[in-house]
């Protein structure tokens, strides 16, 4: 089998490190991320930040060789093209993250920051042996770009290729390159940009082309529009016709390919499909036979694991549950339990968008029916929120601060009388980013100072919560106030233990941890 493979390029679809895949698919039994490219001799070909990886077994063992002479001044994105002429050339594209610069703490699109600040340069770079060796990388731009993953070659031998830039307008759009000499040189294309969004995944991005029948190319391209959006040309510089598709789409870039039939798909093989996801861990693949009528069959998951009764629910809102690769602090604390020898199960109940209303509707049902030992409240960023992005504008917090604490006193009062333990838990700081600022940097919010996001009411709703606690008696963990000194212990700042200005990173998920072991531990004594 000489596969020709494709990276398909999911960013939040396959959040597990371990998925689950369709019963017609099987892992790949490697870790390497793709894309990949057949070599003259049936071999598998990829590359990684400074490497170049080679299988002549399908996968199952790999040889390694550097891709760079000096390898600290280059250093491979995970997002990237790679393809294999039909002269022998293989050529890949990337941004240099060796290069990377950016203000401090992000600020995109901020009051004294230019965008001539972000840079992520793109290059080029090809091999005429297979990847043995590699010429040196040509630049192809400075600013800051955001995704490669797109790149073809005419049936006229022309190369395209697919880029992305920030633009003064504080987003991304589409550039478009072309090389006539099998990439030792290229000519720099039209800029395509739809007009609309300021933060940095907006704009006309992260865009796949393909050639059809008659010669001409076509592309589509990602849009926080709610669909994908397309434009065609006839040389892959001059493109024309840039509007909305009628496919609908999620925030994650198409990836297209021509089938061997002349169909086009997203991904293809001859006869089987390797799909790897840039984050997430997905390494899989599945035989094109196993697809019925031109899509995977539907897969009903298994059903969830049930709580044993006795154990620790994390009961929040989407700082609590599952995030992509984020370790969370339920895994966390269930590893912590398991190193000092407790058998208590860890359960994350934790539901994205929750406020105080939606958690007493669901505490019956997701959390009491499993009769937990302990359980863990933390609530408050959502109910605090005064939603200004809407239309027309809300004036006031989604809960009021009554209201937040009536819900969880209610919530206090039916799990102890369950006989189960309480802790509440505070919740952490906010931060603002360019797409909070988009969406909420407007009044009565202050968009002008760091802690403008939470100072406005959630501050006030921590407090009242830690007033509650006092007056049950009831265990509270104050995460919140913990965050200032536990970054300056890690060298870190407020807003990098949070991943978008409000959910917790790693670092964050771990200062949860390490302030609710000892808590949890004291309520089961």
């Amino acid at each position: 089998m000489k596969p020709l493979l494709f990276l398909l390029c999911v960013a939040s679809a396959f959040a597990a490190d371990a998925p689950t895949l369709h019963p017609k698919a099987s892992a790949l039994p490697f870790t390497h991320q793709g894309p990949f490219v057949s070599t003259a001799d049936g071999g598998v070909l990829c590359i990684d930040t400074h490497n170049t990886l080679r299988s002549d077994d399908e996968g199952r063992s790999w040889k390694t060789s550097t891709m760079f002479e000096g390898p600290a001044k280059f250093a491979v994105s995970n997002e990237r093209a790679l393809l294999r002429t039909r002269e022998g050339v293989i050529l890949s594209a990337w941004m240099n993250g060796a290069e990377r610069q950016a203000p401090k703490t992000w600020h995109w699109g901020e009051k004294d920051v230019q965008w001539t600040d972000f840079i992520l340069p793109t290059y080029s770079s090809r091999s005429t042996d297979d990847g043995k060796t590699w010429e040196k990388p040509v630049k192809l731009s400075d600013p800051w770009c955001g995704c490669i993953h797109s790149l073809i070659q005419m049936k006229s031998g022309r190369i395209v290729l697919v880029g992305q830039e920030i633009i003064p307008q504080w987003r991304h759009a589409t550039v478009m390159w072309a090389s006539d000499d099998l990439g030792k040189t290229w000519q720099r294309g039209d800029v395509l940009d739809y007009g609309i969004g300021a933060h940095d995944h907006a704009g006309s991005i992260e865009g796949s082309v393909i050639e059809r029948k008659d010669g001409s190319l076509y592309l589509l391209l990602r849009t926080e529009s709610g669909y994908l959006w397309e434009a065609t040309s006839r040389d892959g510089l001059k493109w024309d016709g840039l509007k909305q598709t009628t496919i609908k789409s999620v925030t994650c870039c198409p990836q297209m390919a021509r089938l061997a039939d002349g169909r086009i798909a997203l991904l293809w093989n001859p006869s089987e499909l390797w799909i790897t996801t840039m984050q997430g861990g997905l390494r899989m693949k599945i035989n094109t036979a196993d697809l019925g009528a031109g899509e995977i069959p539907v897969f009903v998951p298994p059903p969830k694991s049930v709580p044993k009764p006795g154990g620790i629910i994390m009961f929040g809102d989407s700082t609590t549950a599952p995030r992509g690769s984020v370790k969370v602090y339920a895994e966390r604390v269930q590893t912590a339990l398991q190193g000092i020898g407790s058998s208590l199960s860890v359960y994350n109940a934790g539901v994205p968008s929750n406020t105080t209303v939606q958690a007493l509707k669901r505490l019956k049902q997701e959390v009491l029916a499993y009769k937990p030992r302990v359980v863990v409240m933390q609530f408050g960023i959502n109910d605090s929120a005064v939603d200004v992005w809407r239309n027309p504008p809300m004036t006031a917090p989604r809960v009021s601060r009554d209201v937040f604490l009536e819900n969880y006193r209610a919530m206090i009062t039916a799990t102890q009388k369950q006989g189960a333990k309480v802790i509440l838990m505070t919740t952490n700081p906010l931060r603002w980013t360019s797409k909070l600022r988009e969406l909420y940097g407007k009044p009565p919010y202050n968009a002008d100072v760091e802690d403008g996001f939470e100072a406005l009411n959630l501050v006030r709703y921590n407090e009242a919560l830690r007033k509650l606690a006092t007056e049950l008696k009831v265990p509270l963990v104050d995460v919140h106030s913990a965050y200032p000194a536990f970054a300056a212990k890690n060298k870190a700042t407020v807003e990098a233990m949070l991943t978008d200005g409000m959910h917790p990173g790693d670092l964050g998920h771990q200062l949860v941890a390490e302030l609710l072991v000892p808590v949890i531990r004291d309520a089961v004594r």
